[in-house]
């Protein structure tokens, strides 16, 4: 509960909560003009107890959406106008290599879950196996905030987290007399923040993104391996994927700031003399006018983070190209290798096999012996192997300069090092 003049917080647990809401004592007080009530985690008695308080009832399709633990569940806002703004936001937060990896919890007090809970035991076992081959990598936990906006100034947040973390720099803005929060007084605003902070969290995880996508570029620019392609392989993959739980965000976004009114226009029915005559007013009060720029804001931050994305996974898929590329002129290289190979070898062992013949009428069985197989075979590997060596010696020595291997200060030192990318080249060679 808060107001411009006062605040106070209250941390209970499910019982309690309960228990809280069953007392009709503890109703609104004159001087709160905001009250949010911010719920960790899933749970069932909770919900219900919620749902069920006088002046808090939520629509069912709201609470489907709340109980559903599918997660493939996109953000969108519903707009009930008798009752409340019902918003379902995905929240992209990035977790710390070094803590373990933990799952949402669920409830499973209903009668007939062991199929169920089985079902998603063996789905964490999936889960824990991907998670250990993405060691390396950032890891983003994806999971819904549901926010209900009732027209009395009550806000209600659901996380799947038990953790309150996630909203704690809010909590921690309330405290404070001099926010807008506070100054306002206008549970508007309070969404509006909650939304900034979702989007603030998912630009963390863009730079995260920026910062390792550059890492990995410096891998493979210089040299390729497998496990960089396969860190690069999941980084795109998970660029997909934030793609499309991103985008929706920015829709939401602009439709609460730009169309708030007109859907609750849409809503209205016309035939009820209740209704009739009645000025329309949205969800995002008069109040929030003035500060509506910061939806605004918060539309221009998803726009870059798209943006961003869809720059990061065009890099991705140049490396991609680049990698195996690269695999490409290595195999490429590798044939090259082989076939100077048999062109080199191939005269010598012409000329050994016809010198190896047991002829016994033949001069060069008897006067040369094995001389004149020397007098052709030298000179023809020391015509032949220059030609194809050369090259090789120059291609070494331009990557040794790239590893910073040579060092051309000095002119000692530089001839030094032609001879030992000389020595460097041939042993590549014949290797």
């Amino acid at each position: 509960d808060y107001s411009a003049t006062n605040c106070n917080f209250t941390n209970i647990r499910n019982a309690e909560f309960v228990d809280w809401c069953a007392n009709p004592k503890t109703k609104r007080q004159h001087w709160v003009k905001v009250r949010w009530i911010n719920i960790a985690g899933i749970s069932w008695d909770v919900i219900k107890a919620v749902s069920l308080r006088h002046g808090m009832h939520l629509h069912p399709l709201a609470l489907k959406d709340v109980l559903s633990l599918r997660e493939d569940n996109l953000s969108k806002a519903d707009y009930f106008t008798q009752l409340h703004l019902f918003l379902r936001i995905l929240c992209h937060e990035v977790v710390d290599e070094s803590s373990p990896n933990t799952v949402p919890p669920t409830f499973t007090d209903e009668p007939g879950k062991e199929d169920t809970d089985n079902t998603i035991r063996q789905r964490r076992i999936e889960e824990a196996k991907l998670d250990a081959l993405k060691q390396g990598t950032l890891r983003v936990n994806v999971s819904p905030m549901f926010i209900f906006l009732l027209r009395s100034g009550l806000v209600i947040t659901i996380t799947q987290s038990t953790s309150p973390q996630m909203t704690l720099p809010i909590a921690l803005r309330l405290q404070r007399a001099d926010t807008i929060l506070r100054s306002s007084s206008d549970p508007s605003i309070l969404v509006q923040s909650l939304l900034s902070l979702i989007v603030d969290k998912a630009v963390d995880m863009i730079d995260g993104y920026h910062d390792q996508i550059s890492h990995i570029e410096a891998q493979i620019l210089v040299k390729p391996k497998p496990t960089t392609v396969r860190k690069l392989h999941i980084i795109s993959g998970d660029l997909v994927l934030h793609k499309r739980t991103l985008d929706p965000i920015k829709t939401l976004v602009y439709g609460l700031r730009r169309y708030d009114v007109d859907r609750c226009a849409a809503l209205v029915d016309e035939s009820d003399p209740l209704t009739k005559g009645k000025p329309i007013v949205g969800f995002m009060s008069h109040k929030s006018e003035i500060y509506r720029v910061r939806l605004a804001d918060v539309t221009d931050y998803a726009e870059y983070i798209l943006s961003t994305l869809d720059m990061i996974a065009g890099i991705g898929e140049s490396l991609t190209d680049y990698s195996f590329n690269m695999a490409s002129y290595s195999i490429n290289d590798t044939m090259r290798f082989l076939t100077m190979i048999t062109i080199i070898v191939l005269p010598l062992t012409f000329v050994s096999g016809y010198f190896g013949m047991n002829f016994e009428d033949q001069p060069w069985t008897t006067a040369w012996t094995d001389v004149l197989f020397w007098i052709i075979s030298l000179p023809l590997v020391a015509v032949i192997s220059p030609l194809f060596i050369v090259p090789d010696v120059q291609l070494h020595k331009d990557e040794a300069f790239t590893h910073g291997v040579a060092s051309t200060s000095g002119g000692g030192d530089g001839e030094c090092c032609d001879l030992a990318l000389i020595f460097y080249g041939i042993s590549a060679w014949c290797g």
